[in-house]
């Protein structure tokens, strides 16, 4: 079976999907794979989930260094959902940027300081900012849960449109537990 094509849903042939995050565990035969198939500037890398504290920063600014000895892609994926978490007077996505050009931000935090460091460095880097959502409601702000209405979710695009931001993560689209 290939790595990249045991997901039903995943098609890297089409050109539509523009991203694919590389499952944790074996990188290298995974990125030799999509390097062979023409793939590579799709792949990124997701080795820390949520950082909340800046320990969990420090180490996934550690796993870019040492990802980006080994692979050429700076397409490193940290999804992020605490606006309040600065170190060295820096927030998280300016303190991450250092090691990715790809940022990943849970919708609800998309204001303020982390809107204009996001909009910043696209502008002066090319960065790609995607958007994600995880378990909102009933918190205000769009989710793609079952329990929210359809013409919600439709919003939900439609704001990231508005907001020019360049895609949406989906981290899973059915998970359930219990």
């Amino acid at each position: 079976k290939e790595l990249l094509g045991e997901n039903p849903g995943n098609n890297m042939n089409n050109p539509r999907q523009t991203l694919d995050i590389l499952r944790q565990g074996d990188y290298a035969t995974q990125y030799a794979e999509a390097a062979a198939n023409g793939w590579a500037d799709k792949c990124a890398f997701l080795f820390y989930d949520e950082p909340t504290t800046e320990s969990n920063l420090s180490i996934a600014v550690g796993e870019a260094d040492k990802l980006q000895s080994k692979f050429p892609s700076r397409k490193i994926v940290t999804p992020l959902h605490a606006d309040w978490l600065y170190v060295d007077g820096k927030n998280a996505i300016e303190y991450l940027s250092v090691g990715s050009t790809l940022h990943c931000v849970k919708t609800a935090i998309y204001h303020d300081a982390i809107q204009e460091t996001c909009e910043r460095l696209r502008d002066e880097r090319g960065d790609i900012i995607l958007w994600y959502t995880c378990g909102d409601q009933p918190a205000g702000t769009i989710d793609l849960l079952t329990c929210v209405p359809g013409n919600h979710m439709r919003v939900l695009f439609w704001q990231q449109y508005l907001y020019d931001v360049d895609g949406f993560l989906y981290y899973d689209t059915n998970e359930w537990h219990g």
